[in-house]
């Protein structure tokens, strides 16, 4: 048996919880986190242990940082006194893992933890998210532009026709995360000002649904033209 393991991550950057349930199973099952990836997360195989996993964000650390700041080494102490062990870095996210059954909580402020996950999405979801948006707006308005222009040319390519509802798509895709971001953080603010964490629970899911579509439109388009083989590539 391979000693390591790859495996989808469809969960939320942010879905504190869910990533720790996921990691606790794993680590049940005999996979220890090894290294996390955009798409798939590593694992090695190690025996069966029950462990306990928290992930914390720290906004102003990231994938492009040369090593950890002096404030996550001091961090990373702290949690070591109380017994919790660093599993893994990536990009704002630290991951650590404790044998104890009832451990001390890294995070105990929850006024804290939302505004240190709102600020690690407003400097790694939103901007991306939002320059996307405004690609996808100029496409589509370029689209509709060209269907009043020559509405009969328009019509007549099934490319066209189809391309359109793929750009309304990703932008929907987009405008998703944005707006989640948003709701998130206003119910968790108010939450966490009566002293209740609100965690995120982002579906990953529906996004995935959403791109696979516009990948499936994209494709009927690509084999409904004369592309070539470099242009269909490209797209």
């Amino acid at each position: 048996m391979s000693e390591i393991k790859r495996s989808l991550m469809n969960l939320s950057f942010y879905d504190q919880k869910g990533i720790e349930d996921k990691l606790e199973k794993m680590a049940a099952r005999g996979w220890m986190l090894e290294k996390p990836g955009t798409v798939f997360w590593t694992y090695r195989k190690i025996p069966p242990q029950s462990l306990r996993f928290a992930v914390t964000y720290f906004p102003s650390a990231t994938q492009f940082d040369p090593g950890p700041s002096e404030e996550q080494l001091t961090k990373e102490e702290f949690c070591a006194w109380d017994g919790w062990r660093l599993v893994a870095r990536w990009d704002a996210m630290q991951i650590f893992c404790t044998a104890q059954e009832d451990p001390v909580p890294i995070e105990t402020d929850p006024v804290t933890q939302v505004e240190n996950i709102r600020r690690t999405m407003k400097k790694r979801v939103l901007p991306s998210q939002l320059a996307m948006a405004a690609v996808m707006v100029y496409w589509l308005v370029f689209q509709i532009a060209q269907l009043r222009e020559d509405p009969v040319s328009y019509l007549s390519s099934n490319f066209q026709l189809l391309s359109l509802p793929v750009w309304a798509i990703l932008l929907l895709a987009s405008l998703r995360e944005i707006v989640f971001c948003f709701c998130w953080y206003r119910k968790a603010r108010r939450a966490a000002e009566n002293g209740v964490f609100l965690p995120v629970r982002s579906r990953a899911v529906s996004t995935w649904l959403l791109l696979g579509a516009a990948v499936f439109l994209l494709l009927l388009a690509v084999g409904s033209s004369d592309m070539t083989l470099p242009a269909v590539l490209l797209w």
